[in-house]
């Protein structure tokens, strides 16, 4: 953390002791979206006393990637090279084969890793999440915005897809389903669209 002491307090920064559960929970799905391009870990300051007394407490710090994840960045990148010259949406087309390409669908089986994805020779397996986020990192590195979105289907099954910025708006992606750039989708509801709608300023505000 930058102008941190040696007990990892920074003096301009507001530590704020108490939040709501809606709050922590909201924090760390911010932690999880962020995280399709930076590594963080959580903790509490080792000033920090009676920590029982605040259990929704939570600081953050960013983390060097380990060597999978920079072998894992240097994969992406030769995969995004691939994509020079085509148009965003030829990218996003691209990405979304590619990462198909590289998963079966299978819940029953420790999922491949980002590096496995990107570097294997065989399919791995994989779940919903797994294309998604292969396909997140992929726009990231791309340069395109992209929001992971989740929620439950009309089954009731919790499910993750993509909206991605192309050409000036929002499209969904689902490379499970191999549904691109939609701007109609109805596998599954959004369950935090206000969420959705706060990273999508963060990546694209509206007043740009």
């Amino acid at each position: 953390m930058s102008n941190a002491d040696d007990n990892g307090f920074n003096p301009y920064y507001h530590y704020p002791h108490t939040v709501s559960q809606d709050a922590y929970l909201t924090v760390n799905r911010v932690f999880s979206y962020i995280m399709a391009h930076h590594r963080y870990r959580t903790f509490s300051e080792p000033y920090l006393t009676e920590r029982w007394q605040h259990p929704n407490y939570v600081s953050a710090t960013h983390l060097p990637p380990n060597q999978m994840i920079r072998d894992a960045d240097i994969a992406a990148e030769s995969i995004v090279a691939q994509t020079i010259g085509m148009t965003t949406a030829e990218q996003v087309r691209f990405f979304n084969d590619f990462v198909r390409s590289r998963i079966f669908y299978d819940a029953t089986q420790r999922a491949g890793t980002l590096l496995d994805i990107f570097t294997g020779t065989t399919k791995v397996p994989g779940v919903c999440s797994n294309y998604t986020n292969a396909f997140r990192y992929l726009c990231g590195k791309a340069g395109i915005p992209v929001v992971l979105v989740c929620g439950p289907t009309a089954a009731g099954i919790r499910h993750s897809w993509s909206q991605v910025y192309v050409n000036g708006t929002w499209f969904t992606v689902d490379v499970t389903a191999n549904i691109v750039l939609t701007s109609t989708y109805t596998i599954a509801v959004d369950e935090n669209p206000r969420l959705t709608a706060f990273i999508k300023e963060l990546l694209v505000p509206s007043n740009k």
